[in-house]
């Protein structure tokens, strides 16, 4: 079976490949090559808005589905609505991606998952299937308040020295690196930042903000 994410992948790697073959014909000023591959870029910009499309309506339902979620139970016996009770719990992360800036072919690319530490794992993971392991590797000699921000070692990096429970930390898809969540969503933006000055990328070639989890103009249309 197809995945999204597996369709993601290969029209990267095509994308990729089509550029690479466009510099070769270039070089050798072969316009008849030239000329049969030129309609392939926009086709794939094309297939990559659509599959950015379907990831974010996939986000949009995932977060209304959350907002019909049984009400947490408190110690004291009471319930709680754990997105009303708290305003913190009622704001995530936004990040959004210019991959032309940063020199790779693509469109802008929007994170904005319903829980910020699941928008920083993705954040993580698209910086691996676009630029390639090497700025995991590089990303593990960055380190945060409670540690490096990436390691292959969570269960040693992450320790928590008040407790037996480790920070809270995610896997980054099959790479064998973890990224340490374990902080509040202002902190994770100003990580996210401080990380891709670390990397190098233009300062323009990103945008990380705190956004409200729920689109009330989107809900009133329903209603």
């Amino acid at each position: 079976m197809v995945t999204l994410i597996g369709v993601k992948e290969e029209i990267d790697e095509i994308a990729a490949t089509v550029l690479e073959l466009l510099g070769e014909e270039a070089k050798k000023k072969n316009i008849a090559g030239v000329s049969r591959l030129a309609p392939l870029p926009p086709r794939l910009l094309e297939l990559q808005k659509k599959v950015r499309g379907i990831e974010k309506e996939v986000d949009e339902i995932k977060g209304l589905l959350a907002s019909f979620q049984a009400p947490a139970l408190r110690m004291d016996g009471e319930t709680r609505d754990p997105n009303r009770s708290d305003p913190k719990n009622r704001k995530k992360i936004k990040i959004t991606l210019d991959w032309a800036k940063m020199g790779r072919f693509g469109p802008p690319e929007v994170i904005c998952e319903y829980k910020s530490s699941e928008t920083m794992v993705k954040w993580a993971r698209r910086l691996f299937e676009v630029l390639g392991l090497k700025v995991l590797e590089k990303l593990a000699t960055f380190r945060v308040r409670r540690g490096p921000l990436i390691t292959q070692t969570p269960e040693i990096d992450y320790r928590n020295s008040s407790g037996d429970m480790p920070y809270q930390y995610s896997q980054i898809q099959d790479t064998g690196f973890y990224i340490l969540t374990h902080s509040s969503t202002a902190e994770k933006i100003a990580i996210i930042r401080d990380a891709c000055r670390f990397l190098g990328f233009p300062s323009d070639a990103l945008l990380v903000e705190e956004v409200d989890k729920y689109d009330w103009g989107k809900v009133l249309e329903l209603v």
